[in-house]
């Protein structure tokens, strides 16, 4: 018995030379082909091809062309549980020659007719079906034999999907018969084009960046970094792994990783980030300086810190911003907390410059009045609630302000007490506090306006830059 390739050469070059002058003969000639040559085709295809693919397939989304040639090879190699056809309408005779073919035959369920709008069709079609499968993994997508818009449409549907992409390829084509010589066909994996360059993992890990999700934009940077060619990502990496640690105030990770962004772009000057190295090394230097402070829980580390007004105000600049992005994100509550720890912080400072403790207040050295009656009448008169019959233990955001108004600090001496009386609350109310209320747009905006000028006021008593402050500790590239 002749070899399987060897018979298929002499039955592909016999069919070849069959005479097509007439309907009879290309009937006769069509015949042979389906009945001498395409089974043993098949049987050489599978056994060459087969053990190529990367894995089983439980499902493949195939089109089909004029001729059911490719379609059936592909399908044949690769034995999927479930098949889906997608074609035009002058592919009918093909698609009804492969099911008679294929086993198990797609029911009329397992079938797409695109013809108005392929490309949209395809799409469309394919990516239903992988969601009416469940969703696997383990898809494939033939091109081979459809028309160059239903393929466009399927490769991209493809990527959106995460199948692999196939083709049914030839190194020989029979010009006079209009098909490739039998044989000489192979099944060849496609290279996914935005999986290979990572155009769209890049345009995704830009967005994620851009609305404030430093996390996931570091994931995305990641993967892009890993590549061979991915050097370029690293940068953008370690700047989205960077912000994610201060975007959560842990100083000490932002700080060495945003150092080391520094290094890099020293070294690649080439890089797109490296006009901003200068705001970047400041930004890590502050950080650097910061991480150690922040660090201790005692009152001489905390009181040390306090006393240095330009790193209070980087801070304070930084709630600010990230404020900023919990509104733009839609995250009032959290807009409202760090509004809130804001105008804390400048009340914390401006109580430690007299050296004033907020957890544990030695109120002996606040000069003035009777400090009892003087809280409890600004407790009615600026807050508008009773009195308090004691000094308490503990100093809250609302009675630090008192306290810095008995003894005329230049913090409070124009704040809007109608809006603190509006701001404070909401704070307190809020699920995040000490009750259940959702704070709202409204109220983030509110404590915007109350702290905007409570900030540039602790700026001049200070003697910082207040506008190089804001735009020192602002995220790069952020709106």
């Amino acid at each position: 018995m002749k070899h399987a390739e060897t018979l298929l050469g002499e039955r592909a070059e016999e069919w070849r030379r069959m005479p097509r002058c007439s309907d009879e003969e290309r009937a006769l000639a069509e015949r042979f082909y389906l009945e001498q040559v395409l089974p043993l085709l098949e049987l050489d295809f599978v056994q060459r091809e087969h053990v190529h693919l990367p894995h089983p397939y439980l499902g493949a989304i195939v089109a089909v062309g004029r001729d059911p040639t490719p379609a059936l090879l592909a399908l044949a190699t690769m034995s999927p549980e479930r098949v889906h056809l997608i074609y035009a309408s002058d592919a009918e005779p093909a698609v009804e020659q492969l099911i008679a073919r294929v086993q198990p035959a797609p029911t009329p369920y397992d079938r797409s007719r695109v013809d108005e709008q392929p490309i949209l069709q395809a799409y469309a079609a394919a990516r239903d079906v992988h969601r009416d499968w469940g969703a696997p993994e383990s898809v494939a997508v033939c091109l081979t034999g459809g028309p160059e818009a239903l393929s466009a449409g399927l490769a991209m549907a493809a990527h959106m999907i995460g199948a692999d992409l196939f083709a049914v390829e030839a190194e020989e084509y029979w010009p006079a018969v209009g098909c490739p010589r039998p044989g000489s066909q192979y099944l060849r994996l496609l290279p996914q084009p935005y999986a290979a360059f990572g155009d769209l993992a890049q345009a995704e890990a830009q967005r994620a960046y851009a609305r404030g999700d430093y996390n996931l934009a570091r994931e995305l940077y990641a993967q892009l970094a890993d590549k061979p060619d991915g050097r370029e990502y690293r940068p953008y990496r370690d700047l989205a792994a960077a912000y994610e640690a201060w975007d959560r105030f842990d100083a000490y990770p932002a700080g060495r990783l945003l150092s080391e962004v520094a290094q890099a772009l020293e070294n690649e000057p080439w890089h797109p980030l490296a006009p901003h190295l200068p705001h970047l090394r400041q930004q890590a230097d502050t950080l650097t300086r910061l991480a150690p402070l922040m660090a201790p829980d005692d009152w001489a580390s905390i009181e040390a810190l306090l006393h240095q007004a330009d790193l209070v105000t980087w801070l304070a600049f930084s709630l600010w911003h990230a404020a900023e992005r919990r509104l733009r994100a839609g995250r009032f509550d959290l807009a409202v907390l760090l509004q809130y720890r804001l105008l804390e912080l400048l009340v914390q400072q401006r109580l430690a410059a007299r050296g004033v403790d907020m957890a544990a207040p030695d109120y002996a050295r606040l000069d003035g009045p009777d400090l009892p009656a003087a809280l409890a009448e600004r407790q009615v008169r600026l807050l508008e609630r009773p009195p308090s019959e004691a000094l308490p233990e503990r100093s809250s955001l609302s009675n630090g302000l008192l306290l810095l108004h008995i003894v005329g600090d230049l913090l409070v001496e124009d704040i809007d007490w109608a809006l603190v009386r509006r701001c404070l609350p909401v704070r307190n109310r809020s699920m995040l506090a000490h009750s259940f209320q959702a704070p709202q747009r409204i109220d983030a905006l509110a404590f915007e306006r109350l702290n905007g000028p409570a900030l540039a006021r602790f700026c001049r008593i200070v003697g910082t830059d207040g506008g190089a402050m804001e735009e020192a500790s602002r995220f790069l590239h952020e709106a």
